[in-house]
């Protein structure tokens, strides 16, 4: 069904110039503010410009914003996630967009997975102090789930 709903809306973006029946942005005198008719399906504005041929066009500006939200979070998450599973640190990454802790909403899982995510990035470094403040149990402890 949503498969369906996107396509026809694709439908309507790609072929608008054949679809509309008037300019979207040229007003008419007479029929400012008209109710929907047979002459315009969905009515005019204050201005008198066609509804119906407006929503059309605008199907192409949605479309062309939704195609620039998809790149960036291509361009964004594919880095992402391509580096936390080559530095094998994809909990911790991941964890970030979860709210800062993971299931058991245990601090200590969290804190643990700050270490592992700071000895990827920063190999040979001393554990950091504000892990250590916060109870995270860096290297080799209990709280270490390498």
């Amino acid at each position: 069904m949503g498969l369906g709903i996107l396509f026809f809306f694709i439908f309507i973006a790609v072929f608008a110039p054949l679809l509309v029946p008037f300019s979207q942005t040229q007003p008419f005198a007479s029929p400012v503010l008209q109710a929907p008719s047979l002459q315009h399906l969905m009515g005019t504005d204050n201005v008198g410009r066609d509804v119906l041929s407006r929503v059309i066009w605008g199907a192409r500006t949605s479309l062309e914003i939704m195609a620039i939200g998809v790149l960036i979070a291509l361009a964004v998450g594919f880095p992402v996630g391509l580096l936390s599973g080559y530095l094998r640190v994809s909990r911790a990454v991941v964890g970030r967009a979860d709210s800062g802790r993971d299931r058991k909403g245990s601090v200590q899982h969290w804190n643990s997975d700050n270490c592992h995510l700071h000895s990827a990035l920063f190999p040979g470094d001393a554990e950091p102090d504000s892990l250590r403040e916060r109870g995270a149990v860096c290297g080799s402890g209990s709280g270490s789930r390498r």
